[in-house]
């Protein structure tokens, strides 16, 4: 290689080392802009579109989206974001398209869209809460770090706190250790195995709920019935083997303590007894919290009628060939529209995809909730306002991780973190509540599912006794 290429080479290197990385963030605020800052050397790993940001602003700090990362020269009097608050990105490459094209038609903040499509909010005043993976009460759990990657002072004194005061919100860290940026640094403890992070809301029901659960342990599995009860001297505790016994089968679950004890009007004791001597295994499982609505009607097989199947047939097509498409289905109230969602939702969950039910009005919800679980089960999960902030953030997240394939729920429900949509029903589509009126953004749901599922490659299907003019006019 010649003199003059080495030295093109050494300027060129030189020359990509000066770029920093900035981020444009939104912020949950009425001004319809973005805002650039740097990211520090530390957080630029973890700068994600999608991921939510602490950062200075004005005199105080706030709490915004990255929505574009970016590598050039230098800006002067750039600010540096704080922290990093996710591991993860909140929002999808596919969310945040969906927000910016609602932003841009509907003249509303970017920021102020992204509020509104997150259950969580954007206050810095988000809690989480940290602890050691491996039970220590000393700070000699420093011993469990490999020697090959040295831990900081910063990770020493984390430890050190988590050992004597075992869970602990990170705002008590950020106060005991005098500084804002610590959420990077949890994260990478966290994916290094050291530490366990969980989010909770500002309420404190916004934790996961964790549930007790048991079934038979090796020293009943081991033996047979009589000789187990025979040996079980104490009449609660064979009751308690009873039962599990009778529901007990190679593929079931464990039962739920509180109701098993319930059932069996025994104390805790008896069963810790029993798990003492190896005949019962206790185990912890998160619960999801889920609403559960008081509907019910005759269990019935819906027979679909001859123009009930023509329209099924023209919404499957663009369903297997995973094309997008807008659908009018009119039809008068009782006609059965209903169950034509049903059927196209079934065919969208046998090819792995995902679906969204919108309806107008929340007093709705239960009776097509009903129907849905009736033939969908646990995929389904509800969306809407009056759901406690728990109760939306464990339909949120496990929505978002592919537990839930259905969601349900008036016009908020749009913003469902689905993966692969592959059809969105917008029932009694002319309803004016799929208009938001009151805060920003003002939006119409209808119109936003369109859009939605053509970025998705999806069906949308509007049904209506009386469709609206317009879209009674773009069927035509």
């Amino acid at each position: 290689m010649s003199v003059p290429s080495l030295a093109f080479r050494f300027v060129f290197l030189t020359f990509l080392k000066m770029k920093s990385l900035f981020v444009d963030i939104a912020l949950p605020v009425p001004l319809e802009k973005t805002f650039t800052y740097v990211v520090p050397p530390e957080l630029q790993a973890a700068a994600s579109p999608g991921c939510r940001a602490l950062v200075p602003f004005g005199r105080k700090y706030a709490v915004g989206i990255i929505v574009k990362v970016s590598r050039k020269t230098s800006v002067p009097n750039l600010k540096p974001i704080s922290d990093i608050l996710d591991s993860q990105p909140t929002f999808s490459e596919e969310l945040l398209k969906l927000t910016k094209w609602i932003a841009e038609y509907y003249f509303a903040p970017w920021g102020e869209v992204l509020k509104a499509a997150s259950p969580r909010g954007f206050a810095a005043e988000s809690r989480r809460v940290v602890q050691l993976v491996h039970t220590t009460t000393r700070t000699n759990s420093m011993e469990l770090v490999p020697k090959k990657d040295r831990i900081s002072s910063r990770q020493k004194a984390v430890m050190s706190l988590l050992s004597k005061g075992g869970a602990l919100s990170i705002r008590y860290l950020q106060k005991k250790l005098r500084t804002k940026s610590i959420y990077a640094l949890l994260n990478r403890m966290a994916a290094a195995g050291l530490v366990k992070i969980e989010e909770e809301l500002p309420l404190a029901k916004r934790k996961s709920r964790i549930e007790k659960f048991v079934k038979l342990g090796p020293g009943a599995r081991n033996g047979s019935r009589e000789e187990v009860l025979e040996e079980i001297k104490g009449k609660k505790q064979q009751e308690i083997l009873e039962k599990l016994f009778s529901h007990s089968k190679e593929d079931q679950e464990p039962i739920l303590v509180s109701s098993l004890l319930k059932e069996c009007h025994a104390s805790l004791s008896s069963l810790v007894s029993l798990e003492r001597k190896g005949f019962v295994e206790i185990e912890k499982r998160e619960v999801p919290r889920r609403v559960e609505f008081k509907y019910s009607e005759p269990k019935q097989k819906f027979a679909l009628n001859y123009h009930q199947v023509s329209a099924l047939q023209q919404i499957l097509k663009p369903i297997t060939s995973h094309t997008y498409q807008t659908f009018l289905l009119h039809g008068v109230t009782g006609s059965g529209k209903t169950q034509i969602y049903i059927e196209a939702i079934d065919e969208v969950l046998q090819r792995d995809r995902t679906a969204i039910v919108l309806v107008p009005e929340i007093s709705l919800t239960p009776q097509m909730v009903y129907r849905f679980r009736s033939r969908f089960g646990e995929k389904v999960a509800v969306f809407h306002s009056r759901m406690s902030p728990a109760e939306r953030y464990d339909a949120w997240r496990l929505a978002r991780v592919g537990t839930y394939k259905i969601v349900i729920g008036p016009r908020s429900a749009i913003f469902a973190p689905l993966n692969d949509l592959g059809l969105i029903v917008v029932d009694e589509e002319q309803e004016a509540t799929y208009k938001q009126f009151d805060a920003s953004p003002r939006y119409n749901a209808r119109d936003v599912a369109i859009i939605r599922g053509t970025y998705n490659n999806a069906v949308v299907l509007l049904g209506s006794a009386t469709p609206s003019v317009e879209s009674y006019y773009n069927a035509r």
